[in-house]
């Protein structure tokens, strides 16, 4: 399964789907889990965002971090040359970011399922095929 920023942050977070993702993590505990390489970024960013509001702290910021680390996601290598231009077919394809599109053709790649709280993301998930978990 590849999943997204938005999925792993409702798994450090309370936010509005985090019962469903805690829930889903629990069904596909067996399941290999996969995120391009921009993931460790987007989710220290999101972490970083939610310090400058107040919402955490430093401290819990990297307790937060930490365990993310352990979730055992397979971060694949920056992607260049021909899968960079999948990418961006895949994001033309679909009006999505290159972010976004980064995930969709990692999962069309390893043929794998979508997990996502994005709904441009889901969207274009289902419109090629793919099993896509979402509250949505």
């Amino acid at each position: 399964m590849v999943i997204d920023a938005s999925f792993v942050a409702a798994v450090l977070l309370e936010e509005t789907h985090t019962a469903f993702v805690r829930a889903a993590f629990d069904d596909l505990a067996a399941e290999d889990l996969h995120a391009p390489a921009l993931l460790p970024f987007e989710l220290a960013n999101i972490l970083r965002t939610r310090t400058r509001k107040g919402e955490l702290d430093n401290v819990r910021r990297s307790m937060l971090l930490s365990y993310s680390e352990r979730l055992e996601v397979e971060i694949a290598a920056a992607p260049e040359g021909e899968r960079m231009e999948r990418i961006l077919a895949v994001a033309d394809r679909h009006g999505l970011t290159a972010y976004d599109a980064a995930y969709l053709e990692a999962a069309l790649r390893l043929q794998a399922d979508l997990a996502t709280l994005d709904r441009s993301l889901a969207a274009a998930g289902r419109a090629e095929g793919l099993r896509v978990h979402a509250p949505f």
